[in-house]
C-alpha cells in the first residue's frame, strides 16, 4: 500500500522531476484538463491519433475478429461470460502492429505524461474488448470498482462500434481520482474473489446519480478515464459494445 507523497516524491521522484510540460494542441488541452478536474474526458480519434486512419483501423480490428471466431474463442475468461477478449486473455505486445501504433502514439504518450505530471510513463495493456448482452444481475466489472494497478491509471476506450445506453456504456463517478474533488469512499462489499465492489445505492451516498458520467458515443469516440477512480460499465441490453483499450500507469508501477 502507498500513500500519495511515498508513489511520487519516492517511487517516481526521477520521473516528477524530469517531467517538462510539451506543447500540445487546444483539443489535446482540453481533455487533459478534463482529466484533471473531473478523471474523464472526450476527444475525437483524428484529433488525438495523427496520421492512422480510423476506418483502416476498424478493419485491422474485423480481422482480428474473424480469426478470434474461426479459432472458436467465443469465451475466454469463465468469470466474464459476457465478454470477449479478442487479442487474448493475455495479450502479447507486438512492436510492429496497429495495436502498439495507436497505443504507443507520440500524442497519446505526450497526454499521459501530462496527466500524471511525469515523464515516461508507461503503455501497459492493450486489447480489443467485446462486450455481448447480460440478462443476469450486474457483476464483477459491471459494478462500481476502482482498478489497483497503480494510484493514477490513464485508460483509453476507442470505441469501434457507436455505444448507446442500452449497449453498456463505461460510467464514471467525477471526482473519484486520485487529488479530485470526493474525498470520501462508498460502502463495498466483497464479491467471492475477494475483490471491492460499490452498487448504485452505495455510489449515490457519496456521489449523487445525476453527477455520475455515462460515456455513450459515436464510433471514433475516444474515452480517456482515470480508472483508480470509481467506474463501471459493460452491462450490454442489446447489440454489442466494441472498442480498442490500453493503459497507461507510473514508471514504478510493476504491472
Amino acid at each position: 500500500k502507498k500513500t500519495p507523497l511515498i508513489w511520487r516524491f519516492w517511487l517516481n521522484r526521477l520521473a516528477t522531476l524530469d517531467y517538462k510540460p510539451k506543447k500540445q494542441g487546444d483539443k489535446i488541452n482540453v481533455a487533459i484538463s478534463r482529466l484533471h478536474q473531473t478523471g474523464i474526458a472526450f476527444i475525437p480519434f483524428s484529433d488525438l491519433f495523427e496520421n492512422i486512419d480510423f476506418e483502416e483501423f476498424r478493419k485491422a480490428v474485423s480481422k482480428e475478429i474473424n480469426l478470434f471466431e474461426k479459432d472458436g474463442n467465443t469465451h475466454n475468461d469463465e468469470l466474464k461470460s459476457y465478454f470477449d477478449f479478442i487479442l487474448g486473455l493475455h495479450p502479447k505486445f507486438e512492436k510492429d502492429s496497429i495495436w502498439n501504433k495507436v497505443a504507443s502514439h507520440p500524442n497519446l504518450q505526450a497526454l499521459s505524461d501530462a496527466y500524471f505530471r511525469m515523464k515516461g510513463t508507461k503503455m501497459r495493456y492493450y486489447n480489443i474488448w467485446r462486450h455481448r448482452p447480460f440478462s443476469n444481475a450486474p457483476m464483477g466489472s459491471q459494478l462500481w470498482h476502482r482498478d489497483r494497478e497503480d494510484l493514477k491509471i490513464l485508460k483509453v476506450f476507442i470505441y469501434l462500434e457507436d455505444v448507446e445506453e442500452q449497449t453498456g456504456p463505461f460510467y464514471y463517478a467525477p471526482g473519484t481520482q486520485l487529488g479530485g474533488s470526493v474525498k470520501n469512499n462508498p460502502e463495498t462489499y466483497k464479491e467471492a474473489d475477494g475483490t471491492n465492489r460499490t452498487t448504485d445505492e452505495m455510489m449515490e451516498k457519496v456521489v449523487p446519480r445525476e453527477k455520475w458520467i455515462s460515456a455513450i458515443g459515436k464510433k471514433g469516440t475516444v474515452v480517456l478515464a482515470d480508472t483508480h477512480g470509481y467506474h463501471k460499465g459493460g452491462y450490454v441490453k442489446e447489440g454489442e459494445r466494441l472498442l480498442f483499450t490500453c493503459m497507461y500507469v507510473s514508471p514504478a508501477c510493476g504491472r
